[in-house]
């Protein structure tokens, strides 16, 4: 069966849905979560290191977090107009897991940060019979190939990406400190690592190479964000960060497949180096929070430049004039609104809440199985459990409901309605000292 889901799984490049606009992952803090990642202006736990570095300055002593998010989602494809021949009603179910660990240390002028996190990352699969036999591009006398009308139709969906994954795992380092009263700065530099940065796709058929396709590689990359925060008084809190964009330069093979008939499974019968790039987009976040008696609340905004991802191009090594596929994409920019809220009325418990509006940069004219995204409505709670002053725990649970996006547009060859929802469940421990 088929898959609308997408998360990356940190250290494993497995099926998963991602649940930031595009393939970006939010998932790296349960407090953030429980928030509903309105956090730019003030996030008092480690995990301000990937949503504002400015905010280390704040944290006192030795800090580690680690936990993980649980991502239960299902989505499907309906075939709403009956006029997309091999694309038939597909759903499916999946449940996968988001990890995160950060550790700070104040050293009294700065502040130092070290984490692990996933802020990209998607596997999308909508099984091997999803938009009919890719063999059909090849041999229209093949049943079901030779179907009335439908030549054309594989000829619209030639080099049709049905299988994609991409995992983008982040080692950050950070620091943070005061340049002035209630002004606090922050820099962190990012590296995605060679070894667990993989992309892999399955490809139909293409003109150029006229044969089902397994397409593999490895990268890795380098970035860096900027934060700032200020607190003008124990009442208002502004904050602003940005970060950079990052080119991955995939090197890796093209495998050419063929259904074995009498086992079922695809054996490779030849191998062709690749390249190909892939650049994550510059991220704006923009963040006031206000303190109220016992509560907290901010809200946040912000601009992903998704618009840098264009076009997906896989070359063949040393061809590089001859692309082996050209997927365009002509993404918009994405933009979020985020409203969250803590309440500091217990001891030892806070309570979170937050809401969200996250708006696709996917067009009608280009959104296609490879990422079926759409606009998304979240809410969600959280709650932090402090048992002594050194050791805390965060629970969050969110629930992100896709906007239905029915496609028709003319110049979209796989017409039809896409729906996907999601529960995310998170935990952290927290140590201080």
């Amino acid at each position: 069966r088929g898959s609308l889901i997408l998360v990356f799984c940190f250290m494993l490049f497995v099926p998963s849905q991602a649940f930031g606009a595009a393939f970006g992952v939010n998932e790296n803090s349960t407090v953030s979560q429980g928030r509903m990642h309105a956090t730019t202006a003030r996030l008092d736990e480690p995990g301000t290191l990937f949503r504002n570095v400015a905010g280390l300055a704040l944290l006192p002593g030795l800090q580690i977090s680690i936990g993980a998010g649980l991502i239960h989602g299902n989505g499907n494809f309906t075939d709403t107009y009956d006029d997309t021949v091999g694309f038939e009603d597909t759903s499916i179910t999946l449940t996968k897991v988001v990890p995160n660990l950060a550790i700070t240390y104040n050293l009294g002028s700065v502040t130092l940060g070290v984490g692990l996190y996933a802020p990209y990352g998607m596997t999308i699969d909508w099984g091997e019979d999803f938009g009919g036999d890719p063999r059909c591009t090849l041999d229209q006398t093949l049943e079901p190939c030779a179907v009335e009308g439908i030549r054309d139709e594989y000829n619209d969906n030639e080099g049709l990406i049905k299988r994609a994954a991409l995992a983008v795992p982040h080692v950050a380092l950070g620091a943070s400190m005061e340049l002035a009263d209630g002004l606090f700065l922050g820099l962190s530099a990012q590296m995605a690592p060679p070894g667990i940065t993989k992309v892999e796709f399955w490809k139909y058929p293409t003109t150029v190479f006229p044969y089902p396709s397994k397409l593999t590689g490895d990268s890795m990359g380098f970035g860096g964000t900027l934060g700032l925060m200020y607190r003008p008084n124990d009442t208002v809190f502004f904050g602003l960060n940005y970060k950079s964009r990052m080119k991955l330069d995939f090197e890796g093979q093209a495998d050419t497949m063929s259904k074995n008939e009498d086992t079922g499974e695809w054996d490779t019968l030849g191998e062709t180096p690749i390249t190909a790039s892939i650049t994550l987009p510059d991220e704006i976040h923009v963040g006031i929070g206000l303190q109220l008696g016992d509560w907290y609340v901010e809200a946040d905004a912000g601009m992903i430049l998704w618009s840098l991802f264009d076009e997906l191009v896989i070359e063949k090594e040393p061809i590089e004039d001859l692309p082996l596929s050209v997927t365009e994409l002509e993404w918009g920019n994405g933009f979020f609104y985020r409203l969250g809220a803590e309440w500091y009325g217990a001891d030892d418990l806070v309570l979170r809440f937050g809401a969200a509006l996250d708006v696709t940069p996917v067009p009608d004219h280009t959104i296609s199985p490879m990422l079926p995204d759409s606009n998304r409505l979240m809410g969600s709670m959280g709650m932090s459990y402090a048992f002594t002053d050194s050791h805390i725990v965060d629970l969050s649970y969110t629930y992100v409901q896709f906007l239905e996006r029915k496609v028709d547009h003319e110049d979209n060859p796989i017409r039809g309605t896409y729906s996907t929802a999601a529960h995310i469940g998170s935990l952290n421990y927290r140590f201080s000292h």
